[in-house]
């Protein structure tokens, strides 16, 4: 195989690599970019998490008799609601945005971020009365279905197009 550098006529010094020191040097400096975001996707997701697990606690702290809702999904009904849907959401998007290591590892991170949409848009009905103020019973089947529905439509895409992908990936490695 030709080194990059000699390919397109360079005749610059290459490294023993084939590359340009400019060339190597500019991948090293994407390395650490990539290095980087991935670090702080991974500290939004702890951040966003701490958030949901911090509105519960002050929920829980201004509840009388400090009660625990039987889920997460019942903070809904709580002036808590906000954070947890808006984190659950974020936490979805970093978990698919997330590589996993094994591919089994990869395919259930990835199906956890798709299914926790559900668990921010669908809630259950409380149980347990553990809410800061009385429960408010909005309409909210409408808003449940419509929700569902727009994430159907974007998971389904999301999961065709991560097919595509990994098959064309397999089909670049095989003919090279």
């Amino acid at each position: 195989m030709v080194p990059p550098a000699q390919a397109v006529g360079v005749s610059e010094s290459v490294t023993s690599r084939g590359w340009t020191p400019a060339a190597e040097e500019h991948l090293v400096r994407l390395a650490g970019v990539a290095r980087d975001t991935y670090r702080w996707l991974r500290l939004g997701l702890l951040a966003a998490l701490a958030m949901v697990l911090l509105s519960g606690l002050i929920e829980w702290w201004r509840v009388p008799g400090h009660c625990v809702a039987g889920s997460l999904s019942e903070y809904y009904w709580t002036p808590v609601r906000p954070l947890p849907v808006g984190g659950l959401l974020a936490l979805a998007l970093g978990l698919i945005a997330v590589r996993g290591s094994p591919a089994a590892e990869d395919i259930a991170v990835n199906l956890a971020g798709l299914l926790l949409p559900v668990v921010a848009v669908v809630p259950v009905r409380p149980s347990t009365g553990c809410s800061s103020v009385p429960e408010p019973i909005p309409a909210i089947t409408a808003a449940v279905d419509n929700n569902i529905r727009a994430s159907l439509v974007v998971g389904v895409v999301g999961v065709v197009g991560d097919a595509v992908t990994m098959v064309r990936g397999r089909v670049r490695r095989r003919s090279s």
